[in-house]
């Protein structure tokens, strides 16, 4: 890849995230302001634009004058998501797992520690030292025998990543999290999943009527949810979500 600039190909790639049966890409508010996406594979994180190009993880600043300069390049095998936390931190969903990596003030990359599991597709969010997964099977996400399930860690400790617990669910897909709520587009319809005791993550409902492949966190009332077919706008306040607008294809 050019080293000064970042081709319409990669950005494309990137914003699709990790693929399944259905598209997704899956987000979550973090503490710059910006948001952050547990299916995407594109952020910005410590000054540069973080970009997944296949098995590399690539770090780009932006001058104020001039053209993009690629500052760092990481590798990582099977990476398919990537997540930043706080100032520098990294969270590289992978195939076979989570990579936890630092990306300094130059640009540059260093790994912090890793989380492995069996071989699925791995979205991933952290909050307050914690990261949810959920691991889905299926052809397109290197085993179709793998797991379908939440994960929860401990990760204050990124060189010591610790499970806390697994919830099954059916082919979970992009997740975002409000409060102890963690909101996780399932198979079955929007899943609603008490995380407050995080050794005991709870199940609490599901929304057939949300059939979504993405959520993205807007506000304690609002969230936005993707489809196959539309971008929806959802109230959460109620006693179940509610579509309030929608951006279908074309418009």
């Amino acid at each position: 890849m050019n080293k000064h600039c970042i081709s319409v190909v990669v950005l494309s790639a990137a914003l699709t995230g990790c693929q399944t049966d259905n598209s997704e890409s899956s987000d979550n508010t973090i503490s710059t302001g910006a948001v952050a996406g547990s299916t995407a594979a594109l952020t910005y994180q410590n000054g540069h634009l973080v970009v997944l190009d296949g098995d590399h993880i690539l770090a780009y600043r932006f001058p104020d004058e001039g053209l993009a300069e690629l500052t760092g390049s990481y590798s990582v095998q099977g990476a398919e998501t990537v997540f930043p936390e706080g100032e520098s931190t990294l969270y590289i969903g992978r195939n076979g797992g989570a990579s936890i990596l630092n990306l300094d003030e130059n640009g540059e990359f260093s790994l912090l520690g890793e989380a492995n599991h069996i071989v699925s597709c791995d979205p991933v969010i952290v909050d307050s030292g914690i990261m949810y997964l959920t691991l889905r099977s299926g052809n397109n996400c290197a085993n179709p025998n793998g797991a379908n399930e939440l994960q929860v860690w401990e990760v204050s400790d990124p060189a010591e990543p610790t499970m806390l617990a697994t919830l099954a669910m059916p082919n979970p897909f992009g997740l975002s999290k409000n409060g102890d709520a963690l909101w996780i587009c399932t198979g079955n319809g929007l899943a609603r999943v008490n995380v407050a005791d995080g050794t005991n993550p709870v199940l609490e409902t599901t929304y057939p009527e949300i059939l979504c492949n993405d959520i993205i966190i807007r506000s304690e009332a609002e969230a936005y949810v993707t489809s196959d077919d539309a971008i929806y706008l959802i109230d959460l306040s109620g006693t179940s979500p509610t579509i309030l607008s929608d951006i279908t294809p074309g418009e």
